[in-house]
């Protein structure tokens, strides 16, 4: 694995991590990124030195950073949210969704709220503070490969492995099913 800068196309780390690597995140700059690596999820400098393993943090498979709260969060094999803030160390919560593995997630960058996809078809959306999810939707009827939302958090994207790609719109009462854009 390998970071470099795009803009000067300059190698910053290089790493022979010898096992599988599921998802990388830069944390609040580019100086320490976290990996999800097979077994747990680990915390390295911009040299490649490694500054932490987080060792709570088990079979991740996706990662994301909620950058005014400085939490890293992951999931993975067991459905198990996890968040860690980064500035102290400390593990803030973890909350089971109930729906087994997940392998991506997003986080909508104006409210911090974790939007999860499943494998049945369901995006979660959770909050560090809060125990059980704020809301399911129902958004596909295969299972999730992908879930993105936009800088200022009006559309969540979900993609499918039945070739679908689903744009919903977000209001400030809540999901607006009837913006629904399906592509093929």
């Amino acid at each position: 694995m390998a970071t470099f800068d795009c803009h000067t196309q300059a190698v910053g780390a290089e790493l022979q991590l010898q096992q599988d690597v599921h998802a990388v995140q830069y944390l609040h700059n580019q100086t320490l990124f976290a990996v999800a690596q097979q077994k747990y999820v680990y915390v390295y400098d911009s040299d490649g030195v490694e500054i932490h393993c987080l060792k709570s943090h088990t079979n991740p498979y996706a990662l994301a950073y909620l950058p005014y709260h400085f939490l890293l969060s992951s999931i993975g094999q067991q459905g198990v949210l996890r968040y860690q803030d980064i500035s102290t160390g400390e593990a803030i919560g973890a909350h089971s969704t109930g729906l087994g593995a997940c392998r991506t997630m997003a986080v909508n960058p104006q409210n911090g709220v974790v939007h999860c996809a499943h494998s049945n078809g369901v995006v979660t959306l959770w909050s560090p503070t809060v125990g059980k999810s704020l809301a399911s939707l129902f958004a596909h009827p295969a299972p999730l490969t992908g879930v993105q939302v936009d800088r200022q958090g009006v559309y969540m994207a979900t993609t499918a492995m039945n070739g679908q790609m689903k744009v919903m719109g977000v209001e400030d009462s809540g999901w607006e099913w009837g913006d629904m854009m399906t592509c093929e």
